[in-house]
């Protein structure tokens, strides 16, 4: 497959993906939301990492209020994005203390505030990593920025790729700067790659 076909056919499975993320069943929804959770949290990467790198979920995502919430109770330090207003598809992470420490960023994403303190991927331990879908082979089609393929590439820390088994789809394309996850976790089940 050419690049542009590629480009064309994940912007066509990206666009599908999230249309049908958004008219999930509410109660499938707040359910999967909980068991994802719960399967981030029994992994042993989780258990183990001082510092946690995790998205701020938006309405159509799976939320990850309890992971972070979770990670900050438990005294785990909690990083999370933000995307650079001068570089297209740059981000940095940044330490929050509590949801107060988000304000309305890029696109209404919420971000940490420019009080809160940059964190160096090599500080960090474990990351939950989001995706509009992926494969059960660990294939990730994120939502076009190519935010956290750039931030991803050069990482050393231990990952997860979150997503809901009734939006997975096992025809993603993948070209040379995508990147395959080893742990993929949904609400049915943890899978190790």
């Amino acid at each position: 497959m050419q690049p542009d076909e590629i480009k064309a056919k994940k912007k066509k499975i990206r666009a599908e993906a999230v249309q049908q993320a958004r008219e999930l069943d509410e109660t499938y929804v707040s359910d999967s939301n909980q068991k994802i959770s719960e399967n981030i949290m029994s992994l042993e990467e989780y258990k183990t990492a001082s510092v946690i790198f995790c998205f701020i979920s938006m309405p159509f995502e799976i939320d990850t209020r309890a992971i972070v919430c979770s990670a900050l109770k438990s005294g785990k330090r909690v990083c999370v994005p933000k995307c650079s207003r001068e570089e297209p598809g740059i981000m940095d992470c940044f330490e929050i203390r509590s949801y107060d420490d988000l304000e309305p960023g890029r696109w209404g994403i919420p971000e940490p505030k420019n009080s809160c303190w940059a964190i160096a991927p090599s500080e960090i331990d474990f990351a939950v990593i989001p995706c509009s879908t992926c494969s059960h082979a660990g294939s990730r089609l994120g939502f076009g920025g190519g935010y956290y393929d750039r931030y991803l590439e050069y990482a050393e820390f231990a990952s997860a790729l979150i997503c809901r088994e009734q939006i997975m789809r096992e025809d993603i394309p993948e070209d040379e700067h995508d990147i395959r996850f080893k742990t993929v976790v949904t609400e049915k089940k943890i899978y190790r790659l």
